[in-house]
């Protein structure tokens, strides 16, 4: 005894697939941009983090040159390299404040050091710090 099949069974038809695949072309032209955000908003977070690892090694090497004297410090800080390329190729400008070295009697002094990373204008990282100076 077999049995005949029903209309019911016959499976997909053509029609049901086209929309199925019509319904998941929509789902991926959806979230397309999503994916190109994203990657923006990486290749920008990536130059932040350069800029502020550069910030924070600048102070780094600053407070190595401190314990050199004031006058290595402000040798150090004439020295630092105005523009710095990151790994995407995107020029990053870096400042630091002018160190005034206090008079041969005020040792050991504090100075205020501040650290900027710009870029195309905009502020991408910047530090102040306190650095003690023990001689001159």
């Amino acid at each position: 005894m077999s049995r005949e099949p029903d209309a019911g069974d016959a499976g997909m038809s053509l029609v049901e697939i086209l929309v199925a695949m019509l319904i998941l072309a929509t789902i991926a032209l959806l979230t397309l941009p999503l994916f190109s955000t994203s990657l923006r908003q990486a290749a920008g977070n990536s130059t932040a983090v350069t800029a502020s690892e550069l910030v924070d090694g600048t102070i780094a090497k600053a407070r190595t040159q401190a314990a050199s004297g004031c006058a290595a410090l402000s040798t150090f800080a004439a020295t630092v390299p105005a523009v710095v390329t990151d790994g995407m190729g995107r020029p990053l400008a870096q400042t630091m404040t002018a160190i005034t070295c206090p008079a041969a009697n005020a040792y050991p002094a504090t100075l205020q050091l501040t650290v900027t990373v710009t870029s195309g204008g905009s502020v991408l990282a910047t530090a102040s710090t306190r650095i003690l100076v023990s001689a001159a």
